[in-house]
């Protein structure tokens, strides 16, 4: 579910015994990101400097070291789960593939924009994908596991950002108007992190 855009690394900090990597990005606010392996980084406006930024982690470090944890448990809760079987990812694919053509139909209509291409493929630390320059977007097959709301919130997550190509409010005030349950689809995806992915895709 993340975008590219072009960075400039900026420094790094020292926040509750860990590194925080700093970024200037084409941004308008702060935005920390706590990645699968449990690095931390910070995007900061493109006018900020690495003394701003250094209040503003000590003052959120607390925020940043539990959901750093957090981050790190699901990763080793998914790392303890068997890699689904190649059996598994077909059935899967097929469940998917059944739902996921009248899904993107839907919301395509609703939000005037066209995904020009989509894939189903095992993916370690996201549920989804889009490549906004292209307008293809890639689903996790673990998706298939969980209720089906959970699959509608992440098409319409990726094609939200057709519309709106980062998570700025306007993003959300988009997702909470085409499917208004996201949030609880996300608790369930979080509770639920994807198993390791195999070698089939």
């Amino acid at each position: 579910m993340r975008k590219n855009r072009t960075e400039t690394y900026l420094g790094s900090c020292t926040v509750c015994n860990f590194c925080v990597l700093v970024f200037r990005k084409d941004v308008k606010r702060y935005n920390v990101r706590i990645r699968s392996d449990g690095s931390v980084r910070l995007s900061v406006p493109l006018t900020a400097t690495l003394s701003d930024a250094k209040p503003l982690l000590l003052q959120h470090q607390r925020w940043i070291a539990k959901k750093r944890r957090q981050v790190l448990l699901a990763r080793d809760k998914a790392a303890a789960q068997p890699a689904p079987s190649q059996a598994e990812l077909a059935s899967q694919k097929a469940w998917l593939s059944s739902r996921v053509p009248t899904l993107l139909s839907r919301y395509e209509d609703a939000l005037g924009v066209q995904c020009t291409r989509w894939r189903l493929r095992p993916m370690v630390s996201r549920w989804g994908s889009c490549n906004v320059r292209t307008g293809r977007i890639t689903l996790n097959t673990e998706l298939a596991r969980l209720p089906i709301c959970c699959l509608e919130s992440v098409v319409v997550h990726e094609l939200c950002h057709l519309r709106v190509a980062n998570h700025s409010p306007a993003f959300y005030a988009l997702m909470d108007e085409q499917f208004p349950a996201w949030r609880q689809a996300r608790k369930i995806m979080n509770a639920n992190p994807p198993k390791r992915a195999s070698g089939l895709s």
